[in-house]
């Protein structure tokens, strides 16, 4: 099961954690087969089937419905022109790793006008490999999130995304 999480600088002054959120890749359905040793019943059991992200589904969950964007705009609204903050209007940076739908030429414009859209001035960059500098959600925030959900026992994806989502959202934001 892949994540996306979004995490920006705290600002306890906003009341602002700097968690933005944690979205998964993978869709729900209905079981198509009964199966008497694992209980599943066709048509009634759900089943979580994850699949293969690419530029369009990154794209998608950054600046769809319920994602990356909309939830910076939730949660960062002082950085919105006219806000009447001293922040608002500057540069917010969304920097992601090098993997290819990351790093779509296509999708870095559509971010950038979608920040406009929201009237956030976005800037999309890509963060260097292997810099510590640069990289401390992986080094430390993604790594630490890992540790602290397999400490906890799962059997399948749904209670995997369940705890992810829990050990996320009370991670301290120290």
């Amino acid at each position: 099961l892949i994540f996306l999480g979004a995490v920006a600088r705290p600002r306890p002054e906003y009341n602002f954690d700097g968690k933005i959120g944690i979205w998964h890749f993978a869709i729900v359905r209905k079981a198509k087969r009964s199966h008497k040793a694992t209980g599943t019943v066709k048509g009634v059991t759900d089943i979580m089937e994850t699949y293969t992200v690419d530029a369009k589904v990154y794209r998608k969950v950054i600046t769809g419905k319920e994602g990356v964007m909309e939830a910076i705009r939730e949660k960062m609204w002082w950085y919105k022109k006219g806000s009447g903050k001293p922040e608002a209007g500057q540069e917010i940076w969304l920097q992601h790793d090098g993997a290819r739908p990351h790093t779509a030429k296509a999708n870095e414009e559509v971010f950038e006008q979608k920040g406009q859209e929201e009237d956030f001035l976005i800037t999309v960059c890509e963060q260097p490999a292997q810099s510590p500098d640069t990289n401390m959600d992986d080094i430390a925030f993604f790594n630490s999130l890992q540790s602290d959900t397999s400490c906890v026992s799962t059997s399948n994806l749904f209670e995997l995304r369940d705890a992810v989502n829990k050990c996320y959202e009370e991670y301290p934001a120290e």
